[in-house]
């Protein structure tokens, strides 16, 4: 009977929610009047999607900032596993011209923010130019550690692909110790006792 009546109290919650969303479709986190479907279809709070959302995340990286390396390691896993069996249960109920649409604008939107994310860590250490000798195509540039540290600093950090690179010089505020050099001159530099031919030759 209790169950019952708690389950009936939530029915008339989100019943009482829903007719007043109609009425006035305002967010009381952020105060902005939305749309009816800017909300979550179940819930019984007046926060819109995107208010639950930004909340949801702040209060995720809360939490992960207290816990230990092997317990983060642990969440990661089940968020990644969960979040896996629902990509493959939506794939698999999508029709083929609708799974390769998806496809192609899942990889167009992966492009985009991996280019995002070089373009500003290129432009925080004077652009896609080679410090050492200038050279300007983008295929030969890299992002060099000055102080041939970089295996080290890799296996510190856990750093796997240059888009994890990227992303922690981001979040560490683009730090010194950094700069753009092209594949000739940092393969020179590592052969040469961390100086390139070029300037050694100066």
């Amino acid at each position: 009977m209790a169950r019952q009546s708690r389950a009936k109290t939530l029915e008339e919650l989100r019943a009482n929610r829903n007719a007043r969303l109609h009425a006035d479709p305002t967010c009381s986190k952020c105060g902005v009047t939305k749309t009816v479907a800017d909300f979550p279809a179940v819930a019984v709070d007046y926060w819109c999607s995107e208010c639950r959302r930004e909340y949801a995340i702040k209060a995720y990286h809360r939490k992960r900032a207290l816990m230990a390396p092997d317990e983060l390691a642990k969440v990661k896993a089940r968020i990644n596993r969960n979040q896996n069996r629902r990509r493959a249960r939506r794939l698999a109920a999508m029709p083929e011209t609708e799974l390769v649409e998806f496809r192609a604008r899942i990889n167009a939107d992966n492009l985009s923010r991996r280019d995002g994310v070089r373009d500003a860590c290129y432009a925080a250490y004077g652009g896609y130019v080679c410090a050492c000798c200038g050279e300007t195509e983008r295929s030969f540039l890299s992002i060099d550690h000055i102080n041939e540290d970089g295996a080290e600093h890799k296996k510190r950090a856990n750093l796997k692909t240059t888009e994890q690179i990227h992303r922690w010089l981001i979040r560490h505020n683009f730090p010194p110790g950094f700069q753009v050099l092209c594949m000739n001159c940092q393969w020179g530099k590592r052969k040469n006792g961390g100086i390139c031919p070029h300037k050694s030759k100066v």
